[in-house]
């Protein structure tokens, strides 16, 4: 089910979120499925008639000192929340494979 979601996106890319590679270091996933997460190979010819992003490419420079602070908040908030989920992830999992050994 989560391989057929993930093959949906690809077929209307401009909709969903590009995947990024913490899926694969926070997340135990089968090597298939890190096939298909990878972002395709684009032509040159097709890069150049794609619009340039309107965002700058380092947005940081742009920021103010409140703006930097709270990014950053943002930032150790996020990463907080990714390692609980691996520990409670890990914590779940861990006894089951113990004891089955």
């Amino acid at each position: 089910m989560f391989l057929n979601q993930i093959k949906k996106q690809w077929e209307s890319p401009g909709v969903y979120t590009r995947p990024s590679g913490s899926e694969s270091t926070l997340f135990n996933v089968d090597k298939d499925l890190l096939g298909i997460m990878e972002v395709p190979k684009v032509d040159g010819p097709v890069v150049a008639l794609a619009s340039s992003s309107v965002i700058p490419p380092d947005a940081e420079d742009f920021l103010k000192a409140e703006d930097r602070k709270e990014e950053m908040a943002l930032r150790r908030a996020h990463q907080a929340d990714a390692w609980a989920i691996r520990a409670s992830t890990t914590a779940f999992f861990l006894p089951g494979l113990l004891c089955s050994g």
